[in-house]
Protein backbone atom coordinates (compact mmCIF):
# COMPACT_ATOMS: atom_id res chain seq x y z
CA UNK A 1 0.00 0.00 0.00
CA UNK A 2 2.52 2.24 1.15
CA UNK A 3 4.70 1.85 -2.23
CA UNK A 4 1.22 2.52 -4.53
CA UNK A 5 0.70 5.43 -2.28
CA UNK A 6 4.16 6.86 -3.54
CA UNK A 7 3.76 5.99 -7.22
CA UNK A 8 0.73 7.80 -7.03
CA UNK A 9 2.52 10.49 -5.64
CA UNK A 10 5.42 10.45 -8.53
CA UNK A 11 2.58 10.02 -11.13
CA UNK A 12 0.75 12.98 -9.53
CA UNK A 13 3.98 14.99 -9.35
CA UNK A 14 5.10 14.47 -13.16
CA UNK A 15 1.03 15.81 -13.82
CA UNK A 16 1.39 18.43 -11.86
CA UNK A 17 4.97 19.88 -13.26
CA UNK A 18 3.50 18.66 -16.92
CA UNK A 19 0.38 21.38 -16.14
CA UNK A 20 3.25 23.76 -14.80
CA UNK A 21 5.26 23.66 -17.91
CA UNK A 22 2.05 23.83 -20.48
CA UNK A 23 1.08 27.37 -18.36
CA UNK A 24 4.53 28.79 -18.58
CA UNK A 25 5.62 28.27 -21.89
CA UNK A 26 4.78 30.73 -24.22
CA UNK A 27 4.08 33.77 -21.84
CA UNK A 28 5.99 36.61 -23.22
CA UNK A 29 5.07 39.27 -20.55
CA UNK A 30 4.69 39.02 -16.83
CA UNK A 31 1.21 39.73 -16.35
CA UNK A 32 -0.03 37.15 -18.45
CA UNK A 33 2.90 34.55 -17.11
CA UNK A 34 2.06 35.30 -13.64
CA UNK A 35 -1.79 35.00 -13.83
CA UNK A 36 -1.32 31.25 -15.37
CA UNK A 37 0.77 30.62 -12.66
CA UNK A 38 -1.50 31.28 -10.15
CA UNK A 39 -4.26 29.81 -12.08
CA UNK A 40 -2.49 26.24 -12.53
CA UNK A 41 -0.90 26.21 -9.16
CA UNK A 42 -4.87 26.70 -7.57
CA UNK A 43 -5.89 24.26 -9.75
CA UNK A 44 -3.71 21.62 -9.41
CA UNK A 45 -3.50 21.64 -5.70
CA UNK A 46 -7.43 22.16 -5.26
CA UNK A 47 -6.49 25.38 -3.19
CA UNK A 48 -9.16 28.31 -2.51
CA UNK A 49 -6.58 30.53 -2.99
CA UNK A 50 -3.17 31.63 -4.31
CA UNK A 51 -0.95 34.51 -4.95
CA UNK A 52 2.18 36.25 -6.33
CA UNK A 53 4.08 39.50 -4.98
CA UNK A 54 7.03 40.45 -7.02
CA UNK A 55 9.77 43.01 -5.81
CA UNK A 56 9.30 46.25 -6.93
CA UNK A 57 13.21 47.08 -7.62
CA UNK A 58 12.83 51.22 -7.41
CA UNK A 59 10.93 51.01 -4.20
CA UNK A 60 12.08 47.65 -2.33
CA UNK A 61 7.96 46.72 -1.78
CA UNK A 62 6.44 43.29 -2.60
CA UNK A 63 3.56 44.18 -4.89
CA UNK A 64 0.82 41.95 -5.84
CA UNK A 65 0.74 41.04 -9.77
CA UNK A 66 -1.97 38.01 -9.28
CA UNK A 67 -3.94 36.11 -7.33
CA UNK A 68 -7.04 33.83 -7.35
CA UNK A 69 -9.86 32.77 -5.06
CA UNK A 70 -10.83 34.70 -2.22
CA UNK A 71 -7.36 36.70 -2.84
CA UNK A 72 -8.50 37.96 -6.45
CA UNK A 73 -9.18 41.35 -5.17
CA UNK A 74 -6.17 42.70 -3.84
CA UNK A 75 -4.75 42.89 -7.39
CA UNK A 76 -7.38 45.45 -7.57
CA UNK A 77 -6.59 47.01 -4.38
CA UNK A 78 -2.71 46.95 -5.10
CA UNK A 79 -1.95 45.21 -2.26
CA UNK A 80 1.87 45.73 -1.02
CA UNK A 81 4.12 44.38 1.53
CA UNK A 82 7.36 46.06 3.11
CA UNK A 83 10.03 43.76 3.40
CA UNK A 84 9.55 42.11 6.54
CA UNK A 85 5.74 43.58 7.50
CA UNK A 86 3.51 40.75 8.06
CA UNK A 87 4.06 36.72 7.14
CA UNK A 88 4.63 37.50 3.34
CA UNK A 89 7.70 40.16 4.15
CA UNK A 90 9.17 38.16 6.47
CA UNK A 91 9.49 35.59 3.35
CA UNK A 92 10.50 37.58 1.24
CA UNK A 93 13.12 39.40 3.72
CA UNK A 94 13.93 35.46 5.51
CA UNK A 95 14.27 33.98 1.93
CA UNK A 96 12.55 30.79 4.01
CA UNK A 97 9.48 28.68 3.69
CA UNK A 98 6.33 29.34 6.33
CA UNK A 99 3.71 26.76 6.27
CA UNK A 100 0.38 26.83 8.97
CA UNK A 101 -2.21 24.10 8.81
CA UNK A 102 -4.75 26.16 11.17
CA UNK A 103 -5.17 29.85 12.19
CA UNK A 104 -3.64 29.51 15.17
CA UNK A 105 -0.34 28.33 14.16
CA UNK A 106 -0.61 31.19 11.65
CA UNK A 107 -1.30 33.53 14.31
CA UNK A 108 1.12 32.74 16.20
CA UNK A 109 3.69 33.12 13.52
CA UNK A 110 6.46 35.74 14.82
CA UNK A 111 5.60 38.26 11.66
CA UNK A 112 1.74 37.58 11.28
CA UNK A 113 -0.16 40.95 11.03
CA UNK A 114 -3.54 40.31 9.09
CA UNK A 115 -2.92 43.46 6.97
CA UNK A 116 -5.22 42.32 3.81
CA UNK A 117 -7.74 40.16 5.92
CA UNK A 118 -10.15 43.12 5.29
CA UNK A 119 -9.25 43.35 1.56
CA UNK A 120 -10.18 40.17 0.87
CA UNK A 121 -13.20 39.81 2.89
CA UNK A 122 -12.28 39.78 6.56
CA UNK A 123 -11.10 35.60 4.66
CA UNK A 124 -8.58 33.73 6.58
CA UNK A 125 -6.96 30.71 5.69
CA UNK A 126 -7.16 27.68 7.69
CA UNK A 127 -3.96 26.36 5.76
CA UNK A 128 -1.22 28.13 4.47
CA UNK A 129 1.86 27.49 2.35
CA UNK A 130 4.27 30.96 1.37
CA UNK A 131 7.57 30.43 -0.26
CA UNK A 132 10.03 32.17 -1.50
CA UNK A 133 10.90 32.96 -5.63
CA UNK A 134 14.61 32.70 -5.55
CA UNK A 135 16.85 32.95 -8.29
CA UNK A 136 20.63 33.50 -9.19
CA UNK A 137 21.65 36.96 -9.87
CA UNK A 138 22.93 37.45 -13.46
CA UNK A 139 25.05 40.40 -12.19
CA UNK A 140 26.76 39.53 -8.94
CA UNK A 141 26.36 36.00 -8.98
CA UNK A 142 24.70 35.41 -5.86
CA UNK A 143 20.95 33.92 -4.95
CA UNK A 144 18.50 36.92 -4.26
CA UNK A 145 14.73 36.73 -3.56
CA UNK A 146 12.65 38.55 -6.28
CA UNK A 147 8.93 37.61 -4.94
CA UNK A 148 6.78 35.27 -2.70
CA UNK A 149 4.25 32.73 -3.81
CA UNK A 150 1.46 31.52 -1.40
CA UNK A 151 -1.12 29.08 -1.73
CA UNK A 152 -4.21 29.18 0.57
CA UNK A 153 -7.07 26.47 1.95
CA UNK A 154 -6.30 23.23 0.48
CA UNK A 155 -8.98 21.14 0.11
CA UNK A 156 -9.66 17.51 0.96
CA UNK A 157 -10.13 15.09 -1.57
CA UNK A 158 -9.87 11.35 -2.67
CA UNK A 159 -6.32 11.95 -3.51
CA UNK A 160 -5.99 14.53 -1.38
CA UNK A 161 -7.13 13.55 2.18
CA UNK A 162 -5.25 15.79 4.19
CA UNK A 163 -6.82 19.03 5.32
CA UNK A 164 -3.59 20.63 5.68
CA UNK A 165 -0.20 21.05 3.72
CA UNK A 166 1.81 17.66 3.73
CA UNK A 167 5.32 17.47 3.37
CA UNK A 168 4.59 16.09 -0.14
CA UNK A 169 2.88 19.49 -0.74
CA UNK A 170 5.70 21.35 0.25
CA UNK A 171 8.46 19.59 -2.03
CA UNK A 172 5.42 19.97 -5.08
CA UNK A 173 5.07 23.30 -4.72
CA UNK A 174 8.99 24.02 -3.72
CA UNK A 175 9.71 22.77 -7.21
CA UNK A 176 7.16 24.62 -8.43
CA UNK A 177 8.43 27.85 -7.21
CA UNK A 178 11.88 27.14 -8.02
CA UNK A 179 10.72 27.01 -11.74
CA UNK A 180 8.52 29.57 -11.76
CA UNK A 181 10.88 32.05 -10.18
CA UNK A 182 13.75 31.45 -13.00
CA UNK A 183 11.07 31.91 -15.91
CA UNK A 184 9.50 35.11 -14.27
CA UNK A 185 13.37 36.05 -14.10
CA UNK A 186 14.38 35.25 -17.27
CA UNK A 187 11.19 37.38 -18.77
CA UNK A 188 11.84 40.49 -16.94
CA UNK A 189 15.71 40.33 -18.02
CA UNK A 190 14.17 39.77 -21.68
CA UNK A 191 11.34 42.39 -21.33
CA UNK A 192 14.45 44.85 -20.26
CA UNK A 193 16.66 43.83 -23.05
CA UNK A 194 14.05 44.45 -25.45
CA UNK A 195 13.17 47.39 -24.46
CA UNK A 196 16.93 48.56 -25.28
CA UNK A 197 16.55 46.64 -28.43
CA UNK A 198 13.97 49.25 -29.33
CA UNK A 199 16.31 52.02 -28.87
CA UNK A 200 19.36 50.66 -29.94
CA UNK A 201 16.80 49.22 -33.11
CA UNK A 202 15.34 53.53 -33.50
CA UNK A 203 19.00 54.29 -33.71
CA UNK A 204 19.90 52.28 -36.43
CA UNK A 205 16.68 52.75 -38.73
CA UNK A 206 17.69 56.63 -38.42
CA UNK A 207 21.16 55.86 -40.41
CA UNK A 208 19.56 53.17 -42.47
CA UNK A 209 16.94 55.84 -43.62
CA UNK A 210 19.69 58.26 -44.18
CA UNK A 211 19.69 57.34 -48.25
CA UNK A 212 23.34 57.17 -48.25
CA UNK A 213 25.00 54.99 -51.04
CA UNK A 214 25.91 51.61 -50.28
CA UNK A 215 30.08 52.36 -49.23
CA UNK A 216 28.83 55.32 -46.64
CA UNK A 217 25.76 53.43 -45.43
CA UNK A 218 27.68 50.06 -44.29
CA UNK A 219 30.43 52.10 -42.75
CA UNK A 220 27.63 54.02 -40.60
CA UNK A 221 25.95 50.64 -39.78
CA UNK A 222 29.13 49.12 -38.63
CA UNK A 223 29.76 51.83 -36.37
CA UNK A 224 26.30 52.59 -34.77
CA UNK A 225 26.13 48.55 -34.13
CA UNK A 226 29.78 48.53 -32.23
CA UNK A 227 28.18 51.57 -30.29
CA UNK A 228 24.70 50.61 -29.35
CA UNK A 229 25.53 47.24 -28.92
CA UNK A 230 29.18 47.76 -26.73
CA UNK A 231 31.82 45.55 -28.85
CA UNK A 232 35.60 46.33 -29.52
CA UNK A 233 35.71 45.88 -33.52
CA UNK A 234 32.60 45.10 -35.68
CA UNK A 235 33.04 44.56 -39.76
CA UNK A 236 30.52 43.68 -42.37
CA UNK A 237 31.37 41.62 -45.60
CA UNK A 238 29.27 41.76 -48.75
CA UNK A 239 29.66 39.32 -51.79
CA UNK A 240 31.08 40.69 -54.63
CA UNK A 241 28.97 39.22 -57.47
CA UNK A 242 31.47 39.00 -59.89
CA UNK A 243 34.77 37.34 -57.94
CA UNK A 244 32.07 35.69 -55.45
CA UNK A 245 34.41 36.52 -53.10
CA UNK A 246 33.64 38.13 -49.61
CA UNK A 247 35.05 41.77 -49.29
CA UNK A 248 34.98 43.90 -46.53
CA UNK A 249 33.32 46.99 -46.91
CA UNK A 250 33.50 48.31 -43.13
CA UNK A 251 34.68 47.80 -39.72
CA UNK A 252 35.46 49.60 -36.88
CA UNK A 253 37.95 49.17 -33.49
CA UNK A 254 40.90 46.77 -34.20
CA UNK A 255 39.63 45.60 -37.10
CA UNK A 256 39.39 48.90 -39.25
CA UNK A 257 42.74 48.19 -40.40
CA UNK A 258 41.68 45.09 -42.70
CA UNK A 259 39.30 47.66 -44.62
CA UNK A 260 43.00 48.83 -45.75
CA UNK A 261 43.99 45.63 -46.74
CA UNK A 262 41.18 44.78 -48.67
CA UNK A 263 40.43 41.68 -46.77
CA UNK A 264 38.99 39.40 -48.67
CA UNK A 265 37.11 35.03 -47.98
CA UNK A 266 36.62 32.67 -50.27
CA UNK A 267 33.10 30.83 -49.67
CA UNK A 268 33.61 28.52 -47.18
CA UNK A 269 36.73 30.03 -45.99
CA UNK A 270 37.33 30.53 -42.52
CA UNK A 271 33.95 30.91 -39.99
CA UNK A 272 33.46 34.06 -41.99
CA UNK A 273 33.20 32.22 -45.49
CA UNK A 274 31.86 29.06 -43.75
CA UNK A 275 28.52 31.30 -42.39
CA UNK A 276 28.44 32.96 -45.88
CA UNK A 277 28.49 29.31 -47.25
CA UNK A 278 25.65 27.62 -44.62
CA UNK A 279 23.83 30.71 -44.02
CA UNK A 280 24.12 30.07 -40.50
CA UNK A 281 24.94 32.40 -37.52
CA UNK A 282 27.85 31.37 -35.40
CA UNK A 283 28.83 32.58 -31.46
CA UNK A 284 31.87 31.63 -29.51
CA UNK A 285 32.74 33.08 -26.05
CA UNK A 286 35.91 32.42 -26.00
CA UNK A 287 38.97 32.26 -28.08
CA UNK A 288 39.02 28.07 -27.71
CA UNK A 289 35.41 27.63 -28.30
CA UNK A 290 36.45 30.01 -31.45
CA UNK A 291 39.21 27.67 -32.49
CA UNK A 292 36.99 24.26 -31.96
CA UNK A 293 35.10 25.39 -35.00
CA UNK A 294 35.76 23.31 -37.91
CA UNK A 295 36.69 26.00 -40.46
CA UNK A 296 38.80 28.32 -38.50
CA UNK A 297 41.80 29.78 -40.02
CA UNK A 298 42.45 33.08 -38.06
CA UNK A 299 43.18 34.24 -41.62
CA UNK A 300 43.01 38.44 -41.23
CA UNK A 301 44.66 37.79 -37.24
CA UNK A 302 48.18 39.15 -38.66
CA UNK A 303 46.33 42.32 -40.30
CA UNK A 304 44.67 43.32 -37.01
CA UNK A 305 47.58 43.29 -35.17
CA UNK A 306 47.40 39.20 -34.27
CA UNK A 307 44.15 40.28 -32.17
CA UNK A 308 41.64 37.54 -31.75
CA UNK A 309 38.25 38.09 -29.77
CA UNK A 310 37.32 36.22 -26.87
CA UNK A 311 33.94 36.45 -27.46
CA UNK A 312 32.34 36.21 -30.83
CA UNK A 313 29.39 36.67 -33.02
CA UNK A 314 29.07 36.16 -36.77
CA UNK A 315 25.59 36.42 -38.99
CA UNK A 316 24.84 35.79 -42.44
CA UNK A 317 23.09 38.96 -44.39
CA UNK A 318 20.27 37.46 -45.92
CA UNK A 319 17.82 38.91 -48.43
CA UNK A 320 14.83 37.21 -49.92
CA UNK A 321 15.07 37.53 -54.04
CA UNK A 322 11.38 38.60 -55.20
CA UNK A 323 11.68 36.78 -58.23
CA UNK A 324 12.63 33.17 -56.69
CA UNK A 325 10.96 33.65 -52.75
CA UNK A 326 14.23 31.82 -52.12
CA UNK A 327 16.85 33.59 -49.52
CA UNK A 328 20.29 33.96 -50.72
CA UNK A 329 23.44 35.61 -48.22
CA UNK A 330 24.78 39.06 -49.54
CA UNK A 331 27.25 39.05 -46.71
CA UNK A 332 28.00 38.30 -43.22
CA UNK A 333 27.87 40.89 -40.19
CA UNK A 334 30.59 40.54 -37.50
CA UNK A 335 30.83 42.18 -33.75
CA UNK A 336 33.70 41.23 -31.26
CA UNK A 337 34.60 41.25 -27.65
CA UNK A 338 31.61 42.65 -26.14
CA UNK A 339 32.04 45.01 -23.02
CA UNK A 340 30.20 43.95 -19.84
CA UNK A 341 27.85 46.57 -18.66
CA UNK A 342 25.41 47.40 -16.04
CA UNK A 343 22.35 46.15 -18.41
CA UNK A 344 25.03 42.94 -20.17
CA UNK A 345 27.04 42.05 -17.31
CA UNK A 346 27.98 38.98 -19.10
CA UNK A 347 31.33 39.58 -21.10
CA UNK A 348 30.26 37.43 -24.06
CA UNK A 349 27.35 37.41 -26.34
CA UNK A 350 24.24 35.36 -24.78
CA UNK A 351 21.26 33.62 -26.95
CA UNK A 352 19.28 36.48 -26.06
CA UNK A 353 22.08 39.07 -27.61
CA UNK A 354 21.74 36.64 -30.99
CA UNK A 355 18.01 36.47 -31.43
CA UNK A 356 18.34 40.22 -31.11
CA UNK A 357 21.01 41.19 -32.95
CA UNK A 358 20.10 38.34 -35.70
CA UNK A 359 16.61 40.99 -35.60
CA UNK A 360 18.81 44.07 -37.11
CA UNK A 361 21.14 42.17 -39.79
CA UNK A 362 17.86 41.31 -41.13
CA UNK A 363 16.54 44.89 -41.60
CA UNK A 364 20.40 45.85 -42.95
CA UNK A 365 20.51 43.14 -45.53
CA UNK A 366 17.41 44.58 -46.60
CA UNK A 367 18.45 48.27 -46.83
CA UNK A 368 21.95 47.26 -48.31
CA UNK A 369 20.36 45.14 -51.17
CA UNK A 370 17.69 47.90 -51.68
CA UNK A 371 20.99 50.44 -52.05
CA UNK A 372 22.55 48.22 -54.13
CA UNK A 373 19.68 47.86 -56.69
CA UNK A 374 18.85 51.62 -56.61
CA UNK A 375 22.84 52.26 -57.80
CA UNK A 376 22.55 49.48 -60.01
CA UNK A 377 25.07 47.37 -58.39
Amino acid sequence: LSNQRKLNELQAFRSHMEHLSQALAGSSDIPTLVTQVVNTIASELGASASSLYLIDTSTGKLVIQAATGYQAPLVQAHATYEMGEGTTGWVAQHGSLVRANSREELHHLPAWRGKQNPKQGGREPTSFLGLPLKVTDRFTHQERVIGVLKVEDISPSETHPEIGFTDQDQVLVSVMASVIAVVVYNTQSVTTQFEGFRENLATLSRVLASGHETRLLVSNVVTTLANVIGVEASSLYLIDETTGKLVIRAATGYQTNLVKTQATYNPGEGVTGWIASTGRAFRSNSIAELHNHPAWRGKQNLNQAGREPNSFLGLPLMVVEQTTGRERVIGVLKLEDIRPSSNHPEPYFTEQDEILVGMMANIIALSINTANVKQGV
